[in-house]
Parts: structure tokens; sequence; C-alpha cells
């Protein structure tokens, strides 16, 4: 069984994780060709090799055209319904309704009512569904991680200022199980 293991410094975003599944090998054109099933438009990716805290890594970078909201429900529906593999469906889908049902708990909604900020676009679809994708293509069936570094900056978002982490992380965090440092 292929693993892969993930030290965190300080997090991790979608762009963050394409990046580094590009940089275990897999092609951002197979990455397109498959983000291709979703049937969905509106981004554009922009591979770019960058360093922070001198080490180098590429930065996949999902530039949005359309700043369109979806609904939870829409986002699953357009994953169900492309052209994936199962597998790729399956984890897609387990991770997006572990960030709503996180994110239900925060608001106190029901998944089916939440109206979703950052994560309800484009953005998070192709950040989920292409790490989906790149760990199929790379083989890994199992994905660890070191205890996640918490509580070292604040970060800014559309909505006003949070904590460090933001309280739907840490109720991924918590539903998880997950250690933290």
């Amino acid at each position: 069984m292929r693993i892969a293991y993930i030290q965190s410094i300080g997090g991790a975003s979608g762009d963050m994780m394409l990046g580094a599944l590009t940089d275990l090998g897999m092609p951002v054109e197979h990455l397109e060709e498959q983000l291709g099933a979703l049937n969905i438009g509106g981004y554009r990716l922009e591979a770019r090799e960058e360093t922070r805290c001198e080490m180098r890594g590429t930065y996949l970078k999902v530039e949005l055209e359309d700043p369109a909201r979806h609904s939870p429900r829409k986002l699953l529906a357009t994953v169900e319904e492309s052209g994936l593999s199962q597998q790729v469906k399956d984890r897609s889908s387990r991770v997006l309704n572990a960030l709503w049902q996180a994110e239900s708990r925060v608001h106190g909604e029901a998944p089916e009512t939440l109206e979703l900020e950052e994560l309800g676009s484009v953005d998070t679809l192709v950040d989920v569904v292409g790490s989906a994708i790149g760990l199929e293509y790379l083989g890994i069936q199992s994905l660890h991680a070191a205890p996640l570094v918490i509580g070292n900056s604040s970060p800014p978002r559309r909505a006003g200022g949070y904590s460090n982490p933001a309280p739907a992380t840490l109720e991924l965090i918590a539903a998880a199980g997950a250690p933290v440092s």
C-alpha cells in the first residue's frame, strides 16, 4: 500500500496540496484533463515555483474567473454527475461533506440551508476534487499527517477576522481526532 505523509508547518491550503501532488509527479495537464470531467468553468490553473521559509515547492493557484457561490447540494451533484472515477467521487464527496458538516456546526444551520462564503466557490471544488485526482494518479491509498501546529497567525477573510485555526477547521480537527501541537 502506498501512503503519503504530510509534515505541515503552518497549515495546508488547497493550492498548496495541489502543488505538493504536482511535485510528487502528477502532471498539471493530467489534472486539467481530469477536472474537465466536472463540466464547470470559471477558473484556470496557474502553476509556479515558490520558496517559502527556504523551502521550494510548486504553488498551484486556482484563479477564479467567476465569483459565483454554490450550495453544498449543487457542488456535490457536480461531483456525482461527473465522469470522474468512483474513487475520486467518493473521496471528494467525503471531504466536501466533512467541510459542510463542520460549517453547519459552527453556524448552527442544517447543511441544506447553509450559505457558503469561500467554501461555496469553484475554487473549493477544484482544490478538493483535484487533490483526490492527485492521490489516485499517484496510487496513494492512505494519507497521514504530523500533529498540526495551530494558533500562530490570524489570516484575513472576506467575512472579517477570525481565529487561527478558523472555527470550522477546529471542528474538522475535533471530528477527525487529529493531534495538534
